[in-house]
């Protein structure tokens, strides 16, 4: 690998390292004030890269506890769409209820911790793969 090679990858960890980190403080925030709902599946907004490929980002329609209805489009893409009118677990910050997320283990942990521990490699890896070029 190259010197360029090297710092892509350092400036891609950081990337995932900044992802992974807000995406966890979103979960704990969440985790600790939010209220769990069921809502549905209203829409799918599908948005193409640059690149020509896309992704199906699902809008969720949901009930708060003051009986407000919110709709509102996740910041979590799918491809193929998640099926219209299928009923999901969210969860939402009471006094912003428009913070919402799925309610699940996969969303509010498992893929924060992921991302960050992955950045942290990756910026190890690109670090170290840098010092021994020069």
């Amino acid at each position: 690998m190259n010197i360029d090679q090297n710092l892509i990858i350092i400036i891609i960890s950081f990337g995932l390292l900044a992802l992974g980190l807000i995406r966890w403080q979103k979960g704990a925030h969440l985790n600790k004030i939010g209220k769990i709902t069921e809502g549905i599946i209203y829409n799918n907004n599908y948005k193409s890269s640059h690149d020509g490929s896309g992704m199906y980002y699902p809008v969720v329609r949901f009930l708060t506890q003051e009986k407000t209805w919110i709709t509102k489009e996740l910041e979590i893409g799918f491809s193929p769409s998640m099926k219209q009118g299928k009923k999901v677990n969210l969860i939402y910050d009471p006094k912003d209820p428009n913070n919402v997320t799925f309610y699940s283990e996969l969303n509010l942990k498992i893929i924060p911790i992921g991302l960050t521990i992955l950045g942290i490699s990756g910026i190890i890896y690109g670090v170290v793969r840098y010092l021994e070029i020069l």
